[in-house]
């Protein structure tokens, strides 16, 4: 990612060319900085358990596409999506929200309650039943 002042006062984002890290730079680092200017207040972010223990490279924050499905009983938890490398598109269209892990660790256990977001700033979590 690069972000810039130009000369004449312009703001530069440059996003990487790869989709879904494109994706994600737009989501969390664009995004957040336009709020700001347009002087939107900060993004209201969902906190839910995890279905099941989720790896990620140690040291790193990672952004994953998942799903926000209701069980039965009414209760909501965030699955992350198999395929999360920055080359598989699938996840994209199946996901309905990204899941944010912080950098310390590198596994999320099944029942942390973990930060979920929409899958845009005006787009909020679409949920789902988890038979659908």
């Amino acid at each position: 990612l690069l972000f810039a002042v130009l000369p004449n006062g312009a703001l530069y984002f440059g996003l990487p060319g790869n989709p879904v890290s494109a994706a994600v730079g737009q989501r969390f680092f664009v995004e957040p900085v336009l709020r700001r200017l347009l002087g939107l207040a900060p993004e209201l972010m969902l906190q839910l358990p995890l279905q099941a223990d989720v790896r990620k490279p140690p040291g790193l924050r990672f952004h994953a596409r998942a799903r926000v499905e209701m069980d039965g009983q009414g209760r909501l938890s965030a699955r992350v999506l198999s395929g999360q490398e920055s080359f598989r598109l699938m996840s994209m269209l199946q996901a309905n929200a990204w899941v944010v892990l912080e950098a310390e660790g590198d596994l999320a256990s099944a029942g942390t309650f973990v930060r979920v977001q929409g899958w845009g700033h005006h787009e909020p979590v679409q949920l789902v039943s988890q038979e659908s």
